[in-house]
């Protein structure tokens, strides 16, 4: 008999986000978050499930000692990550180094774009896909050596979700991807 997850053709489990209330204040406390994030992603390995975790923007704020939340769950072993590049530009980080330095790791991306004082301004500054800011051409090579095959097409706050749809896979399927 299938597990639910086999009948569904699942291979992959995200936990997407973490509550203000209950996010670690320090390293020591990323660190065991991370540690956390592991046995999950063991527990998913039994399953035949890759797991993974959704980046926003609180992952990239420093630390007291400098150091990144984000880094410390990077460093959880079994622990992938899904990639939302428009939450890490908006953390005021840069994606392609990112990508250069954890590529391996991302195994599937979040799709949506930025643009806060144009026409998006009233959707939280988020965009549809390839109508924004950000610069997909310069990305794509950096995002296709990845393992990621996964890519999702993603709007955080659509007025229009028929809109959102239709014009971001337009533009998605308008890439070159190799």
């Amino acid at each position: 008999m299938l597990t639910p997850t086999r009948s569904l053709g699942t291979e992959l489990a995200v936990l997407p986000y973490l509550a203000p209330a209950v996010r670690p204040q320090d390293v020591a406390g990323w660190r065991r978050f991370a540690d956390e994030l592991a046995t999950y992603a063991a527990a998913a390995a039994r399953h035949g499930l890759r797991f993974a975790w959704h980046n926003h923007d609180f992952e990239f704020v420093p630390l007291r000692d400098g150091s990144l939340p984000m880094d410390c769950i990077l460093a959880a072993p079994g622990v992938l990550w899904q990639m939302d590049i428009a939450w890490l530009i908006r953390a005021g980080q840069d994606p392609g180094a990112w990508i250069a330095s954890h590529g391996a790791k991302i195994n599937s991306f979040h799709l949506k774009d930025i643009d806060p004082t144009g026409p998006a301004a009233g959707e939280d500054g988020w965009a549809d896909l390839g109508h924004g800011l950000i610069d997909w051409a310069a990305l794509l090579p950096a995002m296709c050596t990845t393992p990621a095959r996964l890519w999702v097409l993603e709007h955080d706050k659509p007025s229009d979700a028929v809109r959102f749809a239709t014009r971001s896979a337009a533009s998605f399927k308008g890439w070159s991807i190799a």
